[in-house]
């Protein structure tokens, strides 16, 4: 999957949690965060992180992030996609996180914990594909419902 593939007719909000996904265990950054979120940015869409934890500003500070991210915040660590508004304005329209009932609350992609040695590991890749290849079938249903619909009032 090439760059560039993650294009879309709007802009998606994306939000990433902090720590497992794009933190490791021993509080490295993953490799490739910045890489990957200057390619959704030019993709079109906007990075939002949040965290269970609270709002993470030293995080992005230290790892000099706040340029990439149009948004911090508290994530909810329960009733996820029923409480949201009570942490964010904004509603997450894919998310990338290592809890599975995140990732169910909303769509997105579950961050496997990362490789080690760190160096390593392609996984903010890995969820740049993810994403790139649930926009490719979005794209898909929305031509065939418009492909649908035409034909409908083509008959009527």
């Amino acid at each position: 999957m090439a760059p560039g593939d993650a294009r879309y007719h709007r802009p998606l909000n994306v939000f990433f949690d902090v720590d497992h996904t794009l933190v490791s265990w021993d509080y490295q950054l993953r490799p490739h965060v910045h890489d990957v979120f200057e390619q959704i940015l030019d993709d079109g869409h906007k990075i939002f992180i949040w965290s269970g934890m609270g709002v993470r500003t030293a995080f992005v500070e230290h790892f000099k992030l706040g340029h990439l991210i149009s948004g911090l915040y508290r994530k909810p660590v329960e009733n996820h996609r029923e409480t949201v508004h009570d942490f964010t304005p904004i509603f997450p329209d894919y998310v990338v996180d290592d809890h599975p009932e995140v990732v169910a609350a909303f769509i997105g992609h579950k961050m496997q914990a990362p490789l080690y040695p760190v160096h390593e590991d392609r996984g903010m890749w890995r969820a740049y594909e993810a994403f790139a290849t649930y926009l490719r079938r979005m794209a898909t249903r929305e031509t065939r419902q418009a492909q649908e619909r035409a034909a409908e009032e083509a008959r009527d």
